[in-house]
């Protein structure tokens, strides 16, 4: 166990867990996984004092799989928590557990919450029901009403380095240049082990490579590409972001190519590509890419469609 773990376990233990926490960490920092452990460390069977969860029992694996019924799990409608959603909040937490006295309440993104729904949230918080929990996750808690902070304990997820989490992906089985791809996109160990067992992720990382190479050398050939290779692997929004990171990655390691820092690729098991390609182009070139592709970020988090964004990438500067 890390030591965030060890500490929620001494809490636990001693019966001092407070009524409200706000997980405050960067994307992919661990906070949800944290989140699952401290909850199946209240629910589990099989715990002794001092241990971790045992992560076999019924009641540890329904918290794995989301199908625990006292825990209840809030996410942004859209683009924000909105007050409809945290009154519906309090009308399920206010009867008592199916399956035991405790509930856990998650919210996610909960900087993205509306002030109605902070309002209504605070209210709640302010006359906390015996052994009802809530775990507020946010990537920036500056954005969360002050006056919830305030009843809240705030804890930060520091994450561990790159190259740790790379190591204890390999130990689990990761091959090591996907486990340094998939280092850069999450700290995360759970969602980390799933991507590199995702077959559609996979193809998205194969396939968005091929793209990119022939976006610098052929790009009448990427337009269609678009179209016929990656429009049809991209089934939600999540993979939307995760394709336009993955430009960013390769963009990233061009510039690192053109400036002569090799040593520092994502990738680099690609330095003859990317070596080719950097034969065709320049630094400027590629730090005006950098600059678009984080453009393109902000653009798909406004609902605006990835295809056009793609399809405008693969035209003439």
């Amino acid at each position: 166990m890390d030591y965030l773990k060890e500490a929620f376990i001494k809490t636990i233990d001693h019966k001092r867990l407070v009524h409200a926490y706000i997980i405050d960490g960067m994307k992919g920092s661990g906070k949800r996984e944290l989140v699952q452990f401290i909850t199946q460390a209240l629910y589990c069977e099989n715990r002794q004092e001092g241990e971790a969860p045992c992560l076999t029992c019924p009641q540890c694996v329904k918290v794995a799989n989301n199908h625990l019924v006292d825990v209840v799990e809030v996410f942004p409608d859209g683009q924000s928590i909105k007050v409809d959603q945290i009154r519906e909040l309090r009308q399920r937490l206010a009867t008592s557990g199916m399956e035991s006295s405790k509930k856990v309440c998650i919210l996610h993104q909960a900087d993205q919450m509306t002030l109605g729904a902070s309002n209504s949230l605070l209210k709640f918080l302010e006359e906390p029901i015996v052994e009802v929990y809530f775990f507020l996750l946010t990537e920036n808690v500056a954005k969360v009403l002050p006056t919830i902070q305030s009843r809240c304990q705030v804890v930060r997820v520091i994450p561990t380095s790159s190259q740790q989490f790379e190591e204890k992906l390999m130990e689990k089985g990761v091959h090591e240049s996907l486990a340094k791809f998939i280092s850069y996109l999450t700290q995360s160990e759970s969602e980390a082990i799933d991507l590199a067992e995702s077959e559609s992720f996979i193809s998205l990382k194969q396939e968005s490579w091929q793209w990119f190479i022939r976006s610098v050398e052929y790009y009448p050939q990427a337009f269609m590409m678009v179209q016929t290779k990656l429009k049809p692997i991209l089934e939600n929004k999540k993979q939307e972001q995760q394709l336009l990171e993955m430009i960013a990655f390769y963009c990233r390691d061009m510039l690192c190519v053109c400036e002569k820092t090799a040593d520092q690729l994502i990738q680099p098991e690609k330095l003859n590509d990317y070596q080719a390609l950097a034969s065709k182009t320049t630094t400027q070139y590629w730090l005006m890419k950098i600059e678009k592709v984080y453009q393109a970020m902000k653009m798909q988090q406004s609902n605006v469609g990835v295809q056009g964004i793609l399809e405008e990438w693969c035209l003439p500067n």
